[in-house]
């Protein structure tokens, strides 16, 4: 009924570590749906649009909760909680993942003649929660120049962290400098990658 790829679609989820859990998560949910509904296998079907919804609902709430103490309370409070509480705040977290970046990573090339450069090629897209910081503007030699510093939250993998010397983001064919990784040490859910790009402006005194 519900797939893994569209739990990871829902949850806005791209790296595959976490598949097995997720296809945990998906059986519980599917199960406390069942539950709570009081319906079997060819009831679930015969609802199958607003079982579809609860189970990706049940689903997100115990994704964002995986980690939390009383996780493994009664099965029925966290159907209930996922069902009527949709709008709560981890879908809402969910729904702002809505821009698509690219995690840039800086590569040692050697060219046909045996010289080693370095170039940014593509490591991974992903979604993120875009967010403007701060844009002002500086003017250098005659020309005025927007510096615009952006906040991108993403999902946190555990196999994988960015730094600001190996780094960049694409985003909307704009290449930002990562200036700042914030790790969510206590939830391990989302990552902030702070990054400043420059872009040039009209030369001063043009209007």
């Amino acid at each position: 009924m519900v797939t893994l790829q569209e739990v990871k679609q829902y949850l806005r989820i791209d790296f595959e570590e976490e598949d097995p859990l997720l296809l945990s998560l998906l059986a519980t949910a599917k199960q406390q749906v069942m539950n709570v509904g009081r319906m079997d296998e060819a009831q679930l079907s015969e609802h199958e649009d607003t079982a579809r919804t609860a189970i990706l609902y049940a689903v997100s709430y115990l994704y964002e909760n995986r980690n939390t103490a009383d996780f493994f309370q009664a099965e029925s409070e966290f159907a209930v909680a996922a069902v009527c509480t949709a709008r709560g705040g981890c879908l809402m977290e969910i729904g702002t993942l809505n821009q698509r970046i690219t995690l840039l990573e800086q590569r040692v090339k050697v060219d046909a003649i045996g010289n080693h450069c370095n170039r940014w090629e593509e490591a991974f897209s992903c979604w993120a929660r875009v967010m403007l910081k701060s844009s002002v503007e500086n003017a250098d030699t005659g020309v005025t120049k927007e510096v615009q510093t952006l906040d991108f939250y993403i999902r946190q993998q555990r196999q994988w962290m960015p730094s600001t010397s190996a780094n960049r983001i694409l985003f909307q064919g704009v290449v930002y400098d990562i200036t700042g990784v914030t790790p969510d040490f206590i939830r391990k859910d989302y990552l902030k990658l702070t990054a400043t790009a420059r872009k040039a402006g009209e030369a001063n005194g043009n209007s």
